[in-house]
C-alpha cells in the first residue's frame, strides 16, 4: 500500500507539472493590502477594541497565570472566527477581507474597501455602498462581542471608523485606526463598540439622503444612544442570530454583569460601565417581553 501511496504521489506532481508546463505554482498573497506589489493605503473600515478589566484579570491572585492565558486566547480565537470567517465561505486560494492584530488588551481589525464595498475574491461583492458595508461588519462584531461574553465573561469596548490603512505582517499604517483609538479612548466609556465621527457621518448621510424605508434594513443593530452616538447593538442581533440562543444567552449575560457588579461594587468608575450594561440588557428583556430575565441592582 506504501509503494501504490508514492505511485500516486508521483503521478499527481506529473500532472500538476504538465498542466502549468514546467512551471513552478506561484505563492498567492492573501492580503489584500499587500497583494500585487501594493505599496500604499487602501480605503478600509477599522475598528479598535480594548478588552475591558484586562489589568485585573491578569494581575488577580484568583487562579494560574497560564490559566487564565488560555482561557482567553480560546476566547478572542473563538470571537474572532466571526470576523474572519462568516462573511464568505472559506477558499485557500482567495485573498483573505480582514486583517487582524491583537496586542494585549487591544484588537485592531481591518476590512480594505474597494470601490466601497467589502471585496473577496472568487465571491460577489458584499455591499454596494459604506453603510451597507459598515451593516456587514456590524454583525460580525456583534457576533465577536457575544461571543467573547458567552465563552469567557469578557466585555469589549471599542470604536469604529472609516479611512486609510496598510497592513502587512510587521507593519500598520492607519489614520482610521488613530481616529478609531481615540473615538474609543475619549467617546466610547461604556462597554460599547460607537461609530467615530468619519463612520457616523456615513450614517447620517445615509438617512438623510434615503428615501425607500427598506433601505433602512440596512441600519439594522446599529442604534442612537442617549448621548447621541450610533452604536453596535449585539443584543438585537439575537432576534436573528443561529448560533446565539436569546434564551440562553441572556441567562448568562445577566450572570456575568451580576458578578460584574459584585467585583466593582466598590470601584465608582468601574461600575458605572457596567450599570450602562445592565441598563442596555433590562431594555432589551423589556423589549422583547422577557422581564424574568431583568437584573435587579
Amino acid at each position: 500500500m506504501w509503494v501504490a501511496s508514492r505511485r500516486i504521489t508521483r503521478l499527481a506532481k506529473t500532472q500538476r507539472k504538465a498542466l502549468c508546463g514546467g512551471c513552478k505554482l506561484k505563492k498567492i498573497d492573501k492580503n489584500q493590502y499587500t497583494a500585487y506589489g501594493n505599496k500604499g493605503t487602501k480605503t478600509s473600515i477599522v475598528t479598535f477594541l480594548d478588552i475591558l478589566g484586562y489589568r485585573n484579570y491578569v494581575k488577580d491572585a484568583d487562579g494560574p497565570l497560564n490559566d487564565k492565558l488560555a482561557l482567553l486566547k480560546q476566547t478572542v480565537e473563538k470571537g474572532y472566527k466571526y470576523v474572519r470567517d462568516d462573511i464568505f465561505p472559506k477558499q485557500s486560494d482567495s485573498q483573505r477581507f480582514w486583517e487582524t492584530k491583537t496586542f494585549s488588551d487591544n484588537i485592531s481589525i481591518f476590512y480594505p474597501l474597494r470601490n466601497g464595498q467589502i471585496f473577496a475574491p472568487g465571491h460577489d461583492t458584499c455591499s454596494d455602498n459604506i453603510v451597507l458595508a459598515l451593516f456587514h461588519v456590524t454583525s460580525l462584531l456583534a457576533s465577536l462581542q457575544m461571543e467573547m461574553i458567552r465563552s469567557g465573561g469578557f466585555f469589549v469596548r471599542g470604536s469604529i471608523a472609516v479611512g486609510e490603512a496598510y497592513v502587512d505582517d510587521n507593519f500598520i499604517f492607519s489614520d482610521g485606526l488613530i481616529e478609531a483609538y481615540e473615538s474609543e479612548n475619549k467617546d466610547a466609556i461604556d462597554p460599547r463598540i460607537i461609530f467615530s465621527k468619519s463612520a457616523a457621518e456615513s450614517i447620517d448621510k445615509y438617512i438623510e439622503n434615503g428615501s425607500n424605508g427598506d433601505r433602512f434594513d440596512y441600519l439594522y443593530g446599529i442604534t442612537k444612544d442617549a448621548d447621541g452616538l450610533y452604536y453596535v447593538d449585539y443584543l438585537k442581533h439575537l432576534e436573528d442570530e443561529s448560533e446565539f440562543s436569546k434564551d440562553n444567552f441572556l441567562d448568562i449575560h445577566k450572570e456575568y454583569l451580576t458578578k460584574k457588579i459584585n467585583d466593582f461594587k466598590n470601584d465608582p468608575k468601574c461600575l458605572r460601565k457596567y450599570l450602562w450594561s445592565v441598563n442596555y440588557h433590562n431594555r432589551f428583556c423589556g423589549s422583547v417581553g422577557m422581564t424574568d430575565k431583568i437584573l435587579q441592582v
